[in-house]
């Protein structure tokens, strides 16, 4: 199961261990932290308060009993009615103790004796010391000497138990207080060593995760690689594979690599025993080399004996051979003369061709300016335009003008403005008719350039007719020479058939030779064919050998 995890799931358990361990330390802190709030809760809603009223009781009773005396010494009736207020103080702060809920039974039990025992007191108190400030006195004075000696007493033990109760109450309150401050202290010392523990734990884990998964396959998997790359590799060793993530797919796919590249290197070793065998061969090749040789050398011999008989022959070939050497002489030079006339024929067709070229720049040029005429003949349409609108605003103007001077009559000082206005349009109108002459002279000008243009053009194409003229020239110089050379052909044709009627005495001889020039070709070409063989396959099996030996031996298989 955990093998098959990926290095990432791995990660993220570990991460998660880590703050499971975070989430229970913070539990434990705040179930901790959480009795001791329920401790405070009690020291401050029971403890303290039985603290406070313990003393408020001690002090009071302490006042009650100090009033009581001093009522009774002085005989101030006043007094002794304040008792009944620090009595009734004292017995709230009692009973405030015993309702508090953080006490335990024996405590209760106890605070409900005092309670009793005071209010035996405090009445025993009042009927005592009333008689004796007040003289009202009914009894005996031995049973008041009794009571004044039970009160005494009582009182003693009343003002014993109040301060045992004060003093238990403090101590109680100063033990839960130091009790909580030490559970406090070890809390919080309790929750470094957690929080510690599940640090370092949680970075063991982490660490022997990454140490086990990873970090030893890729020291497995660089040291074997380190070992192949510098040609020590031992190839039968393989990894191993104990993970099924992502390190242990590499370690995989890696002993696959190793498996193939020993099994390559099987196959060089193998292909050893081949080079042994080709040199075996180049070694037959070697004594097929030298028989080829042998019957080389035999041939020549038959070659030569041939060769003397055809001497013969060859002399009649030579004089007819003479009779075409003088006939080809005639055709060289005419040949020249040929070639001198194409070279004048193409020096004429350089010059055409720049003519051409010239002719084509002046058209180009020819067409622009009749652009140009184009964009003034706009022009033109646009001032014509504009002496339209002109003319009719005249005739309107005019008109109303024509009108109003009827009607007017002397009034007709006021069509000052309508002449202005005519005169006016009159003034565009001579300015648009200047205008129209100016685009009409550009229109001329540029037509003028166009002529000129087309003058040269013409030019030019006389010039190209001259060349061809030229051309033509040199073409028929052309024909003559050519007709010199069928001549001179003629001649060589005749000459030649003297060179077959000889060739054709020689044939037997010729045939004889040319076979065995033919078996003397072919092995010699074997010969050459087996000796380069021979040498390449040599060089190359050297190189080889010590190649295949280095390598082998480098690697374990």
């Amino acid at each position: 199961m955990w093998q098959s995890l990926s290095i990432a799931n791995k990660i993220r358990i570990s991460l998660g261990i880590l703050i499971i361990g975070y989430f229970f330390s913070t539990l434990y802190g705040s179930f901790v932290g959480g009795k001791s709030e329920d401790r405070l809760t009690i020291v401050s809603e029971s403890m303290f308060p039985a603290a406070t009223h313990s003393q408020t009781a001690l002090s009071t009773f302490n006042e009650l009993v100090k009033l009581y005396n001093d009522a009774v010494m002085l005989g101030d009736a006043d007094m002794l009615a304040k008792t009944k207020e620090k009595a009734t103080s004292t017995n709230e702060a009692l009973d405030a103790i015993a309702g508090l809920s953080g006490l335990k039974q024996k405590e209760r039990e106890d605070i409900n004796t005092m309670l009793k025992q005071f209010a035996e007191y405090t009445k025993l108190a009042q009927t005592t010391y009333s008689a004796l400030v007040l003289q009202t006195e009914t009894d005996s004075s031995a049973n008041t000497t009794d009571s004044i000696q039970k009160l005494a007493k009582d009182m003693e033990q009343l003002k014993s138990k109040l301060a045992e109760n004060v003093s238990d109450s403090a101590k109680s309150l100063k033990n839960e207080l130091t009790s909580i401050s030490n559970e406090t202290k070890r809390l919080r010392f309790m929750n470094w060593v957690i929080f510690a523990i599940v640090v370092c734990s949680a970075i063991v884990i982490v660490s022997i995760i990454i140490n086990r998964s990873i970090s030893l396959p890729l020291q497995s998997t660089l040291n074997m690689v380190k070992d192949i790359a510098e040609g020590e590799g031992d190839l039968t060793k393989r990894l191993d594979i104990t993970n099924n993530d992502e390190v242990g797919e590499l370690s995989k796919w890696f002993n696959e690599f190793v498996d193939h590249l020993q099994q390559m290197i099987k196959k060089i070793a193998v292909n050893a025993d081949s080079v042994h065998k080709a040199s075996t061969d180049l070694s037959e090749l070697s004594i097929f080399t030298s028989e080829g040789a042998d019957q080389m050398s035999a041939k020549a011999n038959k070659v030569s004996k041939a060769a003397d008989d055809m001497d013969t022959n060859m002399t009649s070939v030579a004089a007819a051979m003479e009779e075409a050497s003088a006939n080809t002489n005639l055709v060289a030079s005419a040949t020249e003369q040929m070639t001198s006339t194409i070279g004048e024929i193409a020096e004429n067709s350089e010059k055409a061709r720049a003519i051409t070229a010239k002719a084509v720049t002046q058209a180009r040029t020819a067409s622009e300016r009749v652009k140009e005429l184009g964009i003034a003949a706009q022009d033109i349409g646009k001032v014509t335009e504009t002496i339209t609108e002109i003319s009719e605003q005249t005739n309107l103007l005019s008109l109303n003008a024509t009108i109003e001077a009827a009607r007017a009559g002397e009034a007709g000082k006021g069509f000052a403005v309508v002449a202005n206005e005519i005169k006016e349009l009159a003034r565009q109108t001579a300015e648009a008719t200047q205008d129209i002459k100016e685009k009409v002279e550009g229109i001329q000008s540029s037509t003028a350039g166009t002529v000129t243009d087309i003058e040269t053009i013409s030019k030019v194409i006389n010039e190209v007719n001259e060349i061809v003229a030229t051309i033509a020239a040199s073409i028929e110089e052309q024909s003559a020479t050519t007709n010199e050379i069928a001549q001179n052909i003629v001649n060589l044709s005749s000459g030649i058939k003297d060179v077959n009627e000889n060739v054709s005495q020689s044939s037997e001889f010729s045939g004889q030779i040319a076979s065995d020039i033919s078996e003397v070709n072919h092995a010699a070409s074997e010969m050459s064919n087996s000796s380069s063989q021979m040498n390449l396959n040599t060089d190359r099996l050297k190189e080889l050998s010590v190649q295949l030996k280095e390598m082998v031996e480098k690697f374990k298989v």
